[in-house]
């Protein structure tokens, strides 16, 4: 699963605590701070994993070589800056649709529903629902 769907899972949960947070006097900033905090962190950890990982694969690999480079701290430092970026953008603008939506839409679904569905195929998929509907397959089968 990706950083778009684990980001879309989580703040879809979260939903009805923004509502809450939004009603009691948070600002859409709060709640993007709040709702975007969590995976920068992460995002950072994995940096601070993978940084020194790399350098070890790379410089190994580097000594097969007849001519060799110099390993520079600005690629590592440009590659971390720009995970973090592709990160926020791609987390901020679920959050911001759950950040600006009106509290009381929030409050008012239940435990059971689910404000978003990401996977909403018709039941015949996109074939046409004649070939794929159960009871036909079924009928085909035995």
């Amino acid at each position: 699963m990706g950083l778009f769907g684990i980001a879309l899972i989580s703040i879809s949960r979260r939903t009805k605590e923004t509502g809450i947070r939004k009603v009691n006097g948070a600002t859409v900033i709060e709640l993007l701070y709040l709702l975007n905090i969590g995976f920068v962190r992460w995002v950072l950890v994995a940096i601070i994993i993978a940084t020194p990982v790399s350098i070890y694969i790379i410089i190994s690999w580097m000594e097969r070589f007849a001519y060799k480079t110099d390993l520079s701290w600005w690629i590592f430092l440009l590659a971390g800056i720009s995970a973090i970026v592709i990160a926020i953008l791609t987390i901020s603008w679920q959050s911001i649709t759950t950040a600006t939506r009106n509290p009381a839409e929030a409050s008012s679904k239940g435990e059971n529903q689910k404000q978003i569905n990401v996977f909403k195929v018709p039941l015949g998929g996109f074939r046409g629902k004649e070939n794929l509907h159960p009871k036909r397959l079924y009928k085909s089968i035995g």
